[in-house]
């Protein structure tokens, strides 16, 4: 694939992403936040946390393994594509049985139960849907993966809209309908799914066979990714939970405000992931073109978080009051500033995790991060009682920091793959005139929009003179007639 084939597939699936998750979080959830009770919507962003902390069990790796196989050689989707959905259903059960003895053990009230169900059936539904997926994304047809990814949100949007929109229709709307409207978008999204996957199936004349000896050699191979998901969403996740315990619903309600940008965020960062993860594990051996793929994602998500860690810090009060006029406060705008940074070492390992996965390098991700649970599982018990929902977020960011670090650290040693001293010098040339723009005409200018727009442009113009905005990039608007080739 060219550069500007690459940039052209991101730039699609990150724009439509972008809309439509920007309608989702500022037009829907914010909107269904403000109108429901603190202690409503902060059990359901808590009972959501506590589901992801079990969703391992849908996948055990599967995820990641078959996109890197199916990148290597598409036999393996033709002749293991059913196998993997029979087995798939039998992981559905085990995730029931763990997550409810789970949740009875821990004394969740029968309020929790009427939100935990409906969350559950959605999870399921979202694991076969990631997989669906990635046998598209393997395919290398990004486009069509895209759509999908926001085809889910898209139906919520419409149904929940509709439902906010009408007055009479607003004294319907409970968090238990909430979920179980989601539950209808990617219930819809798995349709369509499967129809695709069952028509790429059927291009190929192998015909997969379901056997326990299948399920045994598939966890051989999968059990290393699986351990891999299992202790990143612990450490991604845990905080919301430990919030519930020790806080209450109200104070996860608060820390929910700041959370949902960076969820958002996370959510267009998982898309170019999942373009990354195909195209490293095809060009392993390469360590020129994984240089390459590497470079284009850091510019294409690095780029612009530095921008966002610089608006979130100096907006954050703002951004919060708009957001939650009736809600916010200090400490949330705080907490919402902390968690925005969090995304920069985030970029950074959707991009260098996802080389190392493709490496499978994955005996020194797991013990990365099996560090990283134990650090941030101690650093919330101490900050959560001593600084609420701001100790949580700088925990946080001092976890996701040390990960990305040894990212950095590990893809360098295993496969020369950071950039050039040259390319660093540019980049550090970069955050320093972002940063200057950013803090040093702040004092001049009272109007935040202005502000923003002198920001923004002076960024682009700063990456274009260190030439982190590559000719690629450039030609992809000049030019279609290349995008439609590689």
């Amino acid at each position: 694939m060219s550069g500007k084939k690459f940039y052209s597939d991101v730039l699609f699936v990150q724009v439509i992403n972008i809309l439509v998750k920007a309608l989702w979080i500022l037009a829907i959830d914010r909107a269904v936040q403000n109108l429901l009770p603190p202690e409503s919507y902060g059990r359901y962003f808590s009972l959501l946390a506590f589901s992801i902390l079990f969703i391992i069990l849908l996948d055990l790796g599967i995820n990641n393994m078959n996109s890197r196989e199916v990148a290597r050689d598409r036999s393996f989707f033709y002749k293991n594509f059913y196998g993997i959905l029979k087995a798939k259903l039998l992981f559905s059960v085990l995730y029931l049985g763990v997550m409810f003895a789970t949740f009875f053990a821990l004394g969740f009230g029968t309020e929790d139960l009427h939100v935990m169900l409906p969350l559950a059936l959605m999870q399921i539904i979202i694991s076969f849907n990631t997989y669906l997926r990635t046998n598209i994304a393997a395919h290398e047809r990004f486009k069509l993966d895209g759509i999908f990814a926001v085809l889910d949100r898209s139906i919520v949007i419409v149904l929940c809209g509709a439902l906010l929109v009408v007055p009479a229709w607003t004294d319907w709307l409970t968090i238990e309908r909430f979920v179980y409207i989601q539950v209808v978008g990617v219930g819809v999204s798995f349709i369509g799914l499967l129809a695709v996957n069952i028509r790429l199936r059927t291009e190929a004349s192998e015909r997969s066979k379901f056997q326990i000896s299948f399920i045994k050699e598939l966890l051989r191979k999968t059990i290393p990714f699986a351990l891999l998901a299992a202790l990143m969403s612990l450490y991604t996740r845990i905080d919301a939970v430990m919030i519930k315990d020790m806080l209450g619903d109200g104070q996860a309600d608060r820390y929910a405000m700041g959370y949902r940008l960076l969820d958002a965020l996370n959510m267009v960062a998982v898309l170019l992931s999942g373009i990354l993860l195909p195209m490293f594990s095809a060009r392993l051996k390469d360590h020129t073109q994984i240089r390459k793929l590497s470079s284009m994602g850091m510019r294409v998500l690095v780029l612009p978080s530095i921008v966002l860690v610089c608006l979130g810090v100096i907006y954050g009060p703002e951004i919060m009051y708009l957001m939650y006029p009736a809600k916010a406060d200090l400490e949330t705008a705080e907490a919402f500033s902390v968690l925005l940074a969090c995304f920069l070492p985030i970029s950074v390992v959707y991009i260098y995790g996802t080389l190392l996965t493709a490496n499978r390098s994955l005996r020194f991700l797991n013990m990365l991060a099996g560090l990283s649970v134990i650090i941030n599982l101690l650093l919330n018990l101490y900050l959560i009682p001593k600084h609420g929902i701001l100790g949580a977020a700088w925990a946080t960011l001092f976890t996701q920091s040390l990960f990305a670090m040894g990212c950095l650290f590990n893809a360098q040693r295993r496969l020369e793959a950071l950039p050039s001293n040259a390319e660093w010098l540019r980049w550090a040339g970069f955050v320093v005139t972002v940063w200057l723009l950013a803090f040093g005409t702040l004092q001049f200018l009272d109007n935040s929009p202005v502000h923003i727009a002198i920001l923004v442009i002076g960024s682009l113009f700063a990456a274009l003179a260190f030439r982190l905005i590559s000719k690629d990039l450039l030609g992809l608007f000049s030019s279609k007639s290349d995008g439609s080739r590689g």
